[in-house]
């Protein structure tokens, strides 16, 4: 219990530092030099980030609640479903993904998604930060 008093707490707070970030940066964008735009940007990314993870923890948190439901998960249509709901976050940028073949692994469905979508949300971030277009070796 305690955990979900503590956890949300930082949401809003961060939710208004991105949000304030982004309305600085709309009004003054001609003012600010390369550098202050980018810090502006590292701010707002930040926040999107810090977000994202109080997100990740409360869903872990709750998914630790529930009693894992073991079945047969098929990994390559997992792997190529997560992609097409990650298409919003590589729109615009080439990215190519080179699948190999997956299999069968026994699993809870909602767990190995999660896991699955964290791992390729977070390929795209380090694909996009280190400027490279491919992302090789997925194997189950």
């Amino acid at each position: 219990m305690f955990f979900l008093l503590c956890i949300p707490r930082p949401r809003a707070p961060v939710r208004h530092i991105g949000g304030f970030a982004e309305t600085l940066h709309k009004r003054a964008v001609s003012m600010l030099d390369e550098t202050g735009l980018r810090y502006l940007k590292m701010i707002v990314e930040s926040t999107e980030h810090v977000g994202a993870f109080v997100d990740d923890l409360l869903t872990f948190y709750r998914m630790g609640r529930v009693e894992i439901r073991r079945t047969v998960v098929d990994m390559d249509q997992l792997l190529r479903r997560t992609l097409s709901n990650l298409k919003f976050e590589m729109a615009g940028r080439e990215i190519a993904w080179e699948v190999g073949e997956s299999h069968e692994v026994q699993g809870d469905p909602s767990m190995l998604r999660l896991v699955v979508h964290n791992l390729l949300s977070d390929a795209i971030v380090m694909l996009l930060d280190l400027k490279l277009s491919n992302m090789m070796g997925w194997r189950c």
